[in-house]
């Protein structure tokens, strides 16, 4: 569901204007609404590139988003990668997980809440499990 178009730059506006009423005519409050659904606390044990490799395995699309889960996590470091992501280590009943905060570069504090997606990441011919923060907040 994407589209594409050319606007003149003096239009933009009335263009933006229309849009928007359009918007609010087809959309519920609900849909206009950000709100961030999850399923669920996953078990440690099921963080783990087995189920991060299931879940890749299956088909999501619109009206079957991809599963994102919301945990607690110890931040346990942190650092900046390519000048604009955080790459983390995070801490959950005592074992330690490899995660990204992508378009982020300011320090997470050292507890966190975390809406995230379990990865299937292969790097330099090496296969991991990877966090991928979606959404965050100071626990």
């Amino acid at each position: 569901m994407a589209a594409g178009l050319t606007l003149a730059e003096q239009r933009f506006t009335e263009f933006q204007q229309a849009f928007e009423q359009v918007a609010r005519e087809l959309l519920t409050e609900h849909e206009l609404t950000r709100t961030i659904e999850t399923d669920g606390s996953l078990p440690t044990r099921e963080l783990c590139l087995e189920f991060a490799e299931e879940l890749a395995a299956e088909v999501w699309g619109q009206g079957f988003p991809v599963p994102h889960f919301c945990d607690h996590f110890a931040v346990t470091s942190q650092r900046v990668v390519g000048d604009k992501h955080l790459k983390l280590r995070l801490a959950k009943d005592g074992q330690e997980f490899d995660a990204m905060l992508f378009n982020q570069v300011d320090w997470l504090p050292d507890s966190v809440d975390a809406v995230y997606q379990l990865i299937s990441n292969e790097w330099q011919g090496r296969k991991e499990m990877q966090i991928y923060i979606q959404h965050w907040q100071a626990s």
